[in-house]
């Protein structure tokens, strides 16, 4: 039953690179198994991702030893990235959050701009079912309660999930008719302090043991909520177009939305307008109501969390994103740490032998990696900032060289330079690069800075 809804999924994806998320647990053994054997048949390129995300310790890269090993017995091409979940932790995040951001973060940067590639994961029912009693006790609505999906796409990537009809019973039922007993166990998901062991491990066996047929019917209510939810984001999305791309919209457009559809439309202008997915909560939806059912003359302010404001005034609601919040300089040490965040961006080191020439842009610079300092300053414009651009002989100051590029006030005051120590500016990323420790015939080892989102 497994391979031929795996083959079924997949016979859309003929030709197709399939990657598939593999923890080691049962669930993406399973998922794996049944991909491998389909490869063949479908001509798929199969590789197998595992991330160890720098929480478990010793157990942890046990575990990515025993992925590794399992893939090179079945001549199965194995990738895996370490993600420093600790050390990227930001303000009350938890570490669920910071190892699912860091996750889709990886993969945007694996599969940009690839082609022809999709991305499954080995979620299963059980996982389905306790997805739908947290959201629930979040007061999620029905997109919320169906938001683990058959397919999903998140920043530009294709999510994939066969075996959402399948119970974690059923997978080691599977393994076991092809002679596997043993895969890795998470040890941390008997930790009933997280809330989904909570569900897992006390709630919902519990309601199983009084209703026995719950598993069964609340995977098909799931399923229910889902095309429900599907309806609604479609006919949200057909309003939402009517206004796509516009900061002032009419008040009259959003008083004629029917309730289901506006926490949507207002979900996808947000998200548009402020160039990430932003996700109203609660509370912003209702004050967004109360606002407008006012006949107030005055304008009414709705701050948002980012430090925006969506205002109301004479017959029209629109948005003023915040200006970037000031940050400090940020000390990169670039051969230790390839990857940083700063002022909303990441930026990447990557050491090479060789340039390809085509790849440089705005976004993208090289430098001879033994004359560029091993620690970089990441830092705001400065008061009378001048840099010597490459290929000139004189400095230049950084307001001309702004002004040439045509950049918004808002783009300014986002900007990010990068300099050495002594202040030195050696990049301005997104506009221009300087001659600092320039790429020559003679260089024996070339690192490449970039923009990466």
């Amino acid at each position: 039953m497994i391979i031929r809804t795996v083959r079924k999924v997949l016979e859309n994806f003929r030709f197709y690179e399939i990657y598939v998320g593999f923890s080691g647990g049962a669930d993406s053994v399973s998922l794996l198994l049944a991909v491998n054997e389909l490869a063949d048949e479908l001509e798929l390129k199969l590789t197998a991702v595992h991330f160890e995300h720098g929480i478990r310790g010793e157990a942890g890269r046990l575990d990515a030893q025993w992925c590794r090993e399992f893939c090179r017995q079945r001549k199965i091409n194995y990738e895996q990235y370490d993600l420093h979940t600790l050390d990227e932790r930001r303000g009350n995040e938890s570490i669920e959050a910071v190892a699912r951001r860091l996750r889709i973060a990886k993969w945007s940067e694996l599969l940009r701009n690839r082609e022809q590639c999709v991305v499954l994961l080995g979620h299963h029912a059980d996982d389905r079912i306790e997805n739908l009693f947290i959201r629930l006790c979040r007061g999620a609505n029905v997109s919320g309660l169906t938001s683990l999906r058959a397919e999903s796409v998140l920043k530009n990537i294709k999510f994939i999930r066969p075996l959402l009809s399948y119970s974690k019973a059923d997978l080691i039922e599977f393994l076991a008719d092809r002679g596997l007993t043993e895969w890795c166990v998470d040890h941390s998901n008997f930790d009933e302090s997280y809330t989904r062991n909570y569900f897992r491990h006390r709630i919902i066996p519990d309601l199983i043991q009084r209703l026995p047929t719950a598993a069964t019917g609340l995977i098909k209510a799931a399923q229910a909520l889902e095309t429900d939810a599907l309806f609604i984001e479609c006919s949200a999305r057909a309003k939402y177009a009517l206004i796509a791309g516009k900061t002032v919209v009419p008040l009259k457009f959003w008083r004629s939305l029917e309730p289901a559809l506006l926490p949507r439309a207002l979900r996808y202008w947000l998200s548009a307008l402020l160039q990430t997915d932003f996700v109203p909560t609660y509370e912003l939806i209702e004050r967004f109501r109360e606002t407008l059912a006012q006949r107030a003359g005055r304008q009414i302010l709705v701050p948002l969390a980012n430090g925006s404001f969506i205002w109301f005034h004479r017959g029209e609601v629109g948005l003023t994103a915040a200006a970037p919040a000031e940050t400090g300089e940020y000390i990169w040490a670039w051969r230790n740490q390839p990857e940083v965040d700063y002022g909303g961006r990441r930026f990447r080191a990557t050491l090479s032998d060789r340039l390809d020439y085509d790849a440089i842009s705005p976004a993208l610079t090289a430098f001879d990696a033994d004359l560029l300092p091993e620690e970089l300053v990441l830092s705001r414009r400065r008061v009378g900032d001048k840099m010597i651009p490459f290929g000139a002989g004189q400095p230049v100051k950084l307001k001309k060289l702004l002004t040439e590029r045509k950049l918004t006030a808002a783009e300014k005051r986002a900007l990010t330079v990068v300099r050495t120590g002594d202040g030195t500016i050696v990049w301005i990323p997104g506009v221009r690069h300087s001659g600092f420790a320039t790429v020559t015939e003679q260089t024996a080892h070339i690192v490449c800075l970039e923009v990466i989102d």
